[in-house]
């Protein structure tokens, strides 16, 4: 054993040298000093990044340079969404016409304004090549009268055309329809397009309607039958813009194929020749077109046409829809006059645009006598501008109906019903 780790005191005791133990004591102890200010530094290291974001200004800095590159980014795209918002604004799409046809709108405006007569007028024209539309008072809704049927007769010839009907179950009632612009045999059109049920069948020619003219369309009866009604509005309205829009998608967009195109508009020459003293006054060629007319409760009249007119320029076919509203007016044909010269101005604008116009006649009807279908006013007289017995009114009421208008309405103010 070694000397130095043991000795005997004089009382005969023997003790351990505590020398080493006392050193292990003392650098465990140091240690412990020593790895205790680690771990607080450690501890107190840690929230210091967290409560001291500044401590890298750096990285800081260059975050928000960044933030405002992404930020903006954003920004046109907010821009880019307030772009689109006016293209939905012309409900009825109409491409902006060039200088002529900016001159014509100028001079169907001038005489439009120098007009004497009271009453509200519009005017729409679209040459069919180009889709330039111009006019007065483009926007401004008007009570349809029959006019509106013009989208029964459209229904009808898609439908026999798809196959859903025979022609021989319609082709007379289109005629007749025209040809005095009857009310009754409109009906019955009606009738056949909803498979005997009036509702469904204005239901379905609501829905062509909205697919061809937009939203400045109120539709919601037959005219003459206020009471066989969607639940719309007492009146049907229209702007000379969205029924051109129509016009135009039927004869440019191939609504219907070709042989079902000229069918229709072979019909709608078949206006007989007391109503045609409107758009058919000017050209020198038949015009396609669909009258609509009524006297109003209140006294004051309702007088329009809507057609398309057709011509050759060098053995090419050329077009244009026109469309003539008036209303308010308080003298029976005192809009006559307006809407003959804006038909006049506006088929000598076309001769000058696409000259050598000439006729596109329709093919030989005259083995197809048209019989009149209910309502009829070929035993009417004429106190005005019409050949004795035709007069400018449209079509008589039935004799068992109270109505005053073409559409019916005996006492609703100045309804179409």
């Amino acid at each position: 054993m070694d000397a130095s780790a043991n000795r005997v005191d004089p009382h005969g005791m023997t003790h351990r040298n505590l020398t080493v133990p006392v050193l292990l004591l003392l650098v465990s102890l140091l240690l412990a000093a020593c790895s205790s200010p680690t771990a607080a530094t450690t501890a107190t290291t840690s929230p210091t990044p967290i409560g001291e974001p500044s401590a890298e200004p750096t990285p800081s800095d260059a975050t928000p340079s960044v933030s405002p590159t992404a930020s903006a980014t954003p920004d046109p795209t907010p821009a880019a969404t307030v772009t689109p918002t006016p293209t939905p604004e012309p409900e009825v799409p109409i491409f902006a016409p060039a200088q002529e046809m900016s001159a014509l709108e100028g001079t169907l405006n001038a005489l439009a304004e120098v007009y004497p007569s009271p009453g509200e007028f519009s005017f729409a024209v679209t040459d069919m090549d180009t889709g330039e539309t111009v006019g007065v008072n483009l926007d401004r809704l008007h009570l349809t009268g029959c006019t509106v049927n013009y989208f029964v007769l459209l229904q009808s010839t898609l439908d026999v055309q798809n196959g859903r009907i025979d022609e021989s179950e319609v082709g007379d009632l289109i005629a007749a329809t025209i040809r005095t612009s009857n009310p009754v045999t409109a009906r019955e059109l009606y009738q056949i397009a909803g498979d005997g049920d009036v509702i469904a069948g204005l239901e379905r020619v609501s829905t062509l309607i909205d697919s061809l003219a937009g939203d400045d369309v109120v539709f919601d009866h037959p005219p003459l039958y206020g009471h066989e009604s969607l639940g719309v509005d007492p009146n049907n309205y229209i702007s000379a813009a969205a029924m051109n829009e129509a016009l135009r998608a039927t004869y440019a967009d191939g609504v219907l194929e070709d042989e079902w195109l000229d069918y229709l508009l072979e019909k709608m020459t078949g206006v007989k020749d007391g109503l045609n003293y409107l758009l058919a006054v000017g050209p020198t060629v038949p015009v396609s077109h669909k009258n609509g007319f009524f006297p109003t409760d209140s006294g004051k009249w309702v007088d329009n046409d809507i057609g398309i007119v057709r011509f050759e320029q060098d053995g090419q076919e050329r077009a244009y829809a026109v469309s003539f509203f008036s209303q308010f007016v308080p003298v029976k044909y005192g809009d006559v006059v307006l809407g003959q010269q804006l038909s006049t101005a506006t088929w000598e604008f076309f001769q000058e645009r696409y000259p050598t116009a000439e006729l596109v006649a329709p093919p030989d009807t005259s083995d197809e006598p048209v019989e009149d279908a209910g309502a009829t006013d070929e035993t009417a007289t004429t106190d005005d501008a019409t050949s004795a017995g035709d007069t400018a009114v449209e079509d008589s009421v039935p004799a068992d109906d109270t109505a005053t208008t073409e559409d019916g309405s005996a006492a609703d103010g100045d309804s179409d019903s």
